[in-house]
């Protein structure tokens, strides 16, 4: 499923429930106790949605790395990650590109046949 056909169906889907109930819960448990938690803000919630929300489109088998750099996204420009250092800084620990380099190489491998031409000897 790519994430233009999901925005396509998303007012015809009953995926599209999921995604309106989350939202709903996080508004209503923002407004309802919003002073018993002066830790948790607007923010919190809206961190909290969106964090459901990918995990509902991961179950969804939409492409794991659009759902997760747009959800970075959408908490960066919607200001609940204050710094650029906060949103961006996991991807330049050496571990994050080992294992991104690491995908790149095995997609290379697979596209090229090389793994079918060694184990169909």
């Amino acid at each position: 499923t790519s994430p233009l056909d999901l925005i396509r169906s998303w007012g015809s889907s009953k995926e599209s429930l999921v995604s309106v109930a989350l939202f709903l819960v996080c508004l209503a448990l923002d407004r309802i106790h919003p002073h018993t938690k002066p830790q948790l803000n607007s923010y919190s919630y809206f961190t909290l949605f969106v964090t459901l929300e990918s995990l509902w489109l991961l179950l969804m088998q939409c492409q794991a790395d659009v759902v997760l750099i747009s959800a970075t996204l959408v908490l960066r420009l919607s200001g609940a990650l204050d710094n650029d250092r906060d949103a961006w800084g996991g991807f330049s620990n050496s571990v994050v590109l080992s294992v991104a380099v690491l995908g790149i190489v095995s997609a290379g491998v697979h596209h090229t046949g090389v793994i079918d031409f060694i184990f169909m000897r």
